[in-house]
C-alpha cells in the first residue's frame, strides 16, 4: 500500500469503536478495497521485474525487517521497494544454486550451468513463490479471513491475551485442547511455493488411501 492509502484511512481512526458497537462497518470495507486494488497492481509489478535478469554486481541494500519498512510515498518508490525485495530473494536462491554447482561439478552426470543460467533459474523459483502468494490473496484470502484479522487486531490492541476465532478455527482449537483430531492424518511440507505430503499417520484416513500411500510410501507418527 502507499502512504496516501494510509492517509485516506485515517478518517476512520476515531470511528472504529463505534463500528465495534454496532455502527455501520465502513473501515473494513474501505481497507479491503484498497488491499485488493494494490494487490492486483503489485501482481503486475513483480511479474515485470522478474522478467529481466538482475545485476548482482551493483552494491545495494534492502530492508527485510517488516517493522522497519515504511509505506511507499510514490508509485516509483513502491516499484523500487519491490525490485530490491525480489532481487534479494533471487540472490539468495542464486547463491544456493551456485553452492550446489560447486559441490557437484566434479561428477560426470552433473550438468554444470553458467551463472546466467543459474540466475534465470533463481528468478523462476522466486516467480513461483510469488504466484503462490498472490493466488492465495486472490482465491483463498476471503473477506472472512480479512475480517478475522481485522477483529483480532482490534481485540489484541485492547487485550494482548484475547483472540477471535472464526467457527472453523475454533473447532480446530477445541480439538487441540481435547487431544482429538478429525483431519486426514497427513503431514504437509511447504517447498518453494509447493505443498507436498511429507508423511502420513499409521491407521489414519490418509494411510488407508491408496493414492496418498503411493504418493508418500513412508509412514510416521506425525499428524
Amino acid at each position: 500500500m502507499l502512504q496516501q492509502d494510509l492517509n485516506a484511512l485515517l478518517k476512520y481512526e476515531i470511528r472504529l469503536d463505534d463500528e465495534m458497537k454496532g455502527a455501520p462497518v465502513e473501515f473494513f470495507s474501505e481497507a479491503g478495497k484498497l488491499f485488493d486494488q494494490r494487490a492486483t497492481e503489485a501482481s503486475t509489478i513483480y511479474k515485470k521485474i522478474l522478467s529481466t535478469p538482475f545485476d548482482f554486481s551493483v552494491n545495494e541494500s534492502v530492508v527485510t525487517d517488516n517493522k522497519k519498512l515504511k509505506f511507499a510515498a510514490t508509485e516509483k518508490d513502491r516499484v523500487e521497494m519491490w525490485r530490491k525485495k525480489l532481487k534479494y530473494l533471487t540472490l539468495d536462491r542464486f547463491v544456493e544454486l551456485q553452492d550446489i554447482r560447486d559441490k557437484n561439478k566434479a561428477k560426470d552426470s552433473f550438468v554444470v550451468k553458467s551463472d546466467a543460467a543459474l540466475e534465470a533459474e533463481a528468478r523462476q523459483k522466486v516467480t513461483k513463490i510469488m504466484e503462490r502468494l498472490f493466488d492465495r490473496y486472490r482465491l483463498k484470502y476471503t473477506n472472512d479471513d480479512k475480517f478475522t484479522i481485522f477483529v483480532n487486531t482490534v481485540t489484541q490492541e485492547m487485550d494482548p491475551y484475547t483472540e477471535f476465532f472464526p467457527p472453523v478455527e475454533k473447532r480446530y482449537f477445541d480439538e487441540q485442547l481435547k487431544g482429538s483430531f478429525f483431519g486426514i492424518g497427513a503431514s504437509l511440507q511447504y517447498d518453494e511455493g509447493n505443498i507436498k505430503i511429507a508423511s502420513v499417520l499409521s491407521g489414519s484416513p490418509a494411510w488407508k488411501s491408496t493414492s496418498l500411500a503411493f504418493a508418500c510410501p513412508s509412514v510416521s507418527a506425525r499428524t
